[in-house]
């Protein structure tokens, strides 16, 4: 899934930067997303992945630990 872009933008109508991207998706401020964020992140934006393929992305991002951390996402 690296290299394939979502575009989000801000209300006003602008782009969010990568960052800003990021935290929207931090539900729960913690600096990182679980499993759990980053699949209610997909399924807002209409894309439900199969348990494989979601695992996949993850795993893809996630560095071991179980979370990624905004320096995993770049």
């Amino acid at each position: 899934m690296r290299g394939s872009y979502v575009v989000v933008t801000h209300a006003g109508g602008g782009l969010c930067s990568p960052p800003q991207i990021f935290e929207q998706l931090d539900f729960d401020a913690s600096g990182t997303l679980d499993s759990e964020e980053l699949m209610l992140a997909l399924s807002e934006l209409g894309l439900k992945p199969s348990p494989a393929e979601f695992q996949l992305m993850f795993d893809e991002y996630e560095n071991g630990d179980g979370v990624i951390a905004y320096a995993d996402f770049e």
